[in-house]
């Protein structure tokens, strides 16, 4: 139990950053220290509190989960509160911790009554809140891969919501000359931060992409958590059936297995999406507009498909959305009830473009959103020519999306 509480309890965390930039304390701050040991400038921010004056970060929990803290608590019994709480007043005789979440739990279950807390000042703005909890717990805590991950989402839009604000209040750094000099570069400022490369980054991130079953697997410490990492383009369905086939195969699951797996799967996938029933007597989702084409393009027909059943726009839809004149085969091929089981609306209307099957549009829709949202969600580039023509393309999208979100609700209601 003394080996744990030196081993534990002796790892240097980040308390001293916290304390150095909201403070400007000169002496570390280790989880280990003792009151004692505090210079006189600490000691006059030292207080005791109560149980109840304690208050808990509500990003706290939401990023570390649960506490273990089983092994902490044996050594407060025997040894007495390790270290001290850094926390600021919130009014009312309240403060909130930023640092020292476990070690507050593990004191109250060791009968702890009053607790050692170094008063920190406030945090002015909310990212410097969240800024200053990642920071003090960087160090202090057994990561995991979905901790990391969650740290460095959170970290993301905290840094993302800082830039925005110093841009926004002229607060960007300068040099001498008045130039901005600050980097609004939000991944790399993250992977900084957490002592990672951008790559490593983006990895951690992507596991938030994941279903639980595999997010509980790439924190078992059995899997490779990276490899993990591809199967975030695949659907929820292939990822709970890639779950089951690696806890089916623990042995043969090794990293370089679970990377030719996810891309096995992923080409099932797209072989689905491709292999559309291509009978006619199917209702089809039609497609409107360029930008649209761009997210659902037209499938390829064999051209035995196409010679029996394929039907000729003779001139592109008028203005009025009307069709101008269509090959009369391709219609009498309609099944006569067809209006009776299928809404006028869905029934098929001869295109000058593609179409999909309504049966088919749901998992065309997810291959290319994961694609997507990949694409905005990480620090792709955008050369600054491009922002204007990328703005409109998305801008596009939003509208049609939208256009779609209500046209769903409304008939699902």
């Amino acid at each position: 139990m003394a080996k744990y509480a030196k081993n534990s309890l002796k790892k240097k965390s980040a308390l001293s950053m916290v304390a150095g930039r909201s403070e400007k304390y000169s002496a570390d701050i280790t989880q280990d220290v003792k009151v004692e040991d505090l210079t006189e400038a600490q000691k006059g921010r030292l207080r005791f509190l109560k149980d109840e004056q304690l208050i808990d970060d509500p990003d706290n929990i939401k990023t570390y989960g649960q506490y273990e803290i089983e092994n902490l608590t044996e050594v407060m019994k025997e040894y007495g509160f390790q270290g001290v709480i850094l926390a600021y007043p919130i009014g009312n005789d309240k403060y909130q911790i930023e640092s020292g979440h476990r070690r507050r739990v593990a004191g109250r279950r060791a009968g702890i009554k009053e607790f050692p807390v170094l008063e920190t000042i406030p945090p002015a703005t909310d990212y410097e809140r969240k800024r200053r909890l990642f920071g003090a717990n960087l160090l202090s805590r057994d990561s995991t891969p979905m901790i990391n991950a969650k740290v460095a989402d959170n970290l993301y839009y905290t840094f993302k919501d800082e830039y925005e604000y110093k841009k926004n209040n002229n607060l960007l750094e300068k040099d001498e000359n008045g130039t901005i000099i600050e980097s609004g570069d939000i991944m790399k400022k993250v992977a900084l931060f957490m002592g990672y490369d951008v790559r490593t980054i983006n990895k951690y991130r992507t596991l938030l992409n994941l279903v639980p079953e595999l997010q509980n697997l790439a924190d078992s410490k059995k899997y490779s958590w990276t490899a993990l990492t591809d199967a975030a383009t695949l659907s929820v369905e292939k990822q709970k059936e890639l779950a089951s086939d690696i806890l089916n195969n623990p042995e043969t699951a090794t990293k370089n297995w679970i990377v030719k797996k996810c891309r096995s799967m992923k080409e099932q996938e797209i072989n689905e999406v491709n292999n559309i029933n291509r009978e006619d007597n199917f209702p089809v989702a039609n497609v409107n507009s360029p930008a649209e084409e761009s997210l659902f393009p037209i499938n390829n027909f064999s051209s035995e498909m196409e010679s029996e059943n394929n039907y000729e726009v003779a001139d592109s839809e008028k203005n009025d959305g009307s069709v101008s004149s269509v090959n009369k085969s391709s219609l009498d091929s309609q099944p006569e009830n067809i209006s009776a089981e299928i809404p006028p609306e869905q029934v098929k209307q001869p295109r000058s473009v593609g179409y999909l099957k309504p049966k088919y549009a749901p998992k065309k829709i997810l291959k290319f959103s994961s694609d997507l949202t990949e694409v905005l969600k990480e620090e792709y580039v955008i050369p600054q020519e491009d922002v204007a023509s990328t703005l409109l393309t998305l801008e596009n999208l939003n509208d049609i999306i939208s256009k779609k979100i209500k046209e769903l609700k409304e008939r699902k209601d």
